[in-house]
């Protein structure tokens, strides 16, 4: 544990002195980089059965990527100390060995939905959203293609698949994702799509699928040089198959509206929900969150405002949850 808390601690005094910098450190091999997402919240509670008051570290995490083969071969590495293993993605990249694809194999988050994929210094409110929390399957360990074009992405994984975050495997079948996000011609908006298909590939009668498919639309359009005002969705159709028993049924969805006033504020709503089981009352529950970023530099330097608004199928409950966190990213 001490050896674990000096390399993070080297690591530090090393992205201080690289924070303003976008230079590579002087690597054995190839070319090696540097970075970090540091995150501290302060959370007021309603429920007066929880803590009411509370700061916490939300993330610490350190990022290191580089390349041995200049564009052709890359690696990404990343680390934290509030997780355990302390290695969380390992990620090796082989681009354009196929035209216009890059091929990714290791431990790392799968292109599904548009969040989950995405660094967790990018989101827009502090929250992933709930089908993000009721679907993801986080790390998974496997292969993954991606091909850009400039109209075209288009994913093609093959994972070891559920538990979420897994790091062995324990079955014989293999989860397949399909993921593409479509781009007009205007700039301004792009359409998405994925599904994962669990078990589908060598798998044998007593494994289980677990199978998810949807998609979305995101629009940021520019009013004019420094207001900006963005609109997205998505909806997400869940089966996990059951041993003698109907198929367990869910759903989820979220619609979110934003406004840049400038390049340092801007003001978020959101409307989302989850149900867990759409074959019975009581399960779904929806959160409407309202917020403000502050952006110091950009993403690098950001204080974030959320107040979320929870409610619950089966009653209502003061459980609402008034948040404040402020990050780093370098």
């Amino acid at each position: 544990m001490k050896v674990f808390v000096l390399t993070i601690l080297s690591v530090m005094l090393l992205a201080i002195t690289l924070f303003s910098q976008d230079e590579a450190v002087i690597s054995h091999y190839g070319t090696l980089k540097v970075g970090g997402v540091l995150q501290s919240t302060f959370t007021y509670n309603l429920d007066t059965l929880e803590v009411q008051t509370q700061f916490a570290v939300r993330k610490s995490i350190f990022l290191f990527w580089g390349t041995i083969l200049q564009d052709n071969v890359k690696y990404f590495v990343k680390g934290g100390g509030m997780t355990s293993p302390y290695i969380i993605e390992t990620k090796l990249m082989f681009d354009n060995y196929i035209p216009m694809t890059s091929i990714a194999i290791g431990r790392y988050l799968p292109n599904f939905t548009y969040y989950m994929s995405r660094n967790c210094a990018m989101l827009d409110l502090i929250e992933y959203p709930l089908l993000v929390q009721g679907y993801a399957m986080w790390q998974q360990i496997g292969v993954q293609t991606t091909t850009t074009t400039d109209f075209l992405n288009f994913s093609l994984g093959i994972f070891n698949g559920y538990p979420a975050k897994s790091i062995s495997e324990d079955n014989h079948a293999k989860d397949v994702l399909i993921s593409a996000t479509v781009k007009p011609p205007v700039d301004f908006i792009k359409f998405f799509g994925y599904g994962w298909f669990g078990n589908m590939l060598m798998a044998d009668t007593v494994d289980l699928a677990k199978n998810r498919i949807g998609g979305g639309a995101i629009v940021n359009y520019p009013l004019n040089e420094q207001m900006t005002v963005s609109l997205q969705g998505e909806y997400v159709m869940g089966t996990d198959e059951g041993v003698g028993v109907n198929d367990l049924k869910s759903a989820g969805y979220y619609g979110q509206l934003s406004f840049k006033t400038n390049p340092q504020i801007e003001f978020l709503g959101r409307y989302d929900g989850f149900d867990s089981n759409t074959g019975v009352d009581g399960n779904a529950i929806s959160w409407i969150t309202g917020g403000m970023n502050y952006f110091i530099d950009g993403e690098h330097a950001k204080i974030s405002l959320n107040y979320i608004k929870k409610r619950e199928e089966i009653g209502e409950y003061e459980n609402d949850q008034f948040v404040m966190q402020f990050q780093i990213f370098f």
